[in-house]
């Protein structure tokens, strides 16, 4: 009886384990995006170390927010000056998004994706050494 049961819910369980797996499988980036990301982490970093150095100085502080553009709220506090600096971080880290190819949600999904996975995280590495050659 129980071996029955078992049968019939072995394809359910099968379809619930492997289905993230093939999701996965899609959403892995092409190598172009590989690419594109690489570039674009490469480029927003260089830009957040310019802004944050920027912001620093105009607060005479070292301790700021980070630059995380769906966290507009943290900066109304600030004075304009910051505020737009801030806000140009936002518009020209889109604007590399855009020139390398990249949705800012594919950006963040390739991210998190790299976070989790040593194989992708590997191949941006490496494709951030040959770029700083």
């Amino acid at each position: 009886m129980i071996h029955h049961w078992y049968k019939s819910l072995l394809p359910l369980v099968l379809a619930v384990v492997l289905m993230p797996l093939a999701a996965r499988a899609d959403d892995f980036p092409s190598p172009e995006e590989i690419n594109s990301f690489a570039r674009s982490a490469f480029e927003i970093e260089q830009l957040r170390r310019n802004t944050l150095s920027t912001i620093r100085e105009q607060l005479g502080q070292s301790a700021v927010p980070s630059l995380r553009c769906h966290q507009r709220e943290l900066w109304q506090q600030y004075e304009p000056s910051v505020r737009r600096a801030f806000d140009q971080f936002c518009r020209q880290s889109a604007q590399i998004l855009d020139r390398n190819g990249l949705s800012p949600s594919r950006f963040i999904e390739i991210r998190k994706l790299q976070n989790s996975n040593p194989t992708l995280k590997e191949r941006v590495q490496t494709q951030l050494m040959q770029m700083m050659r």
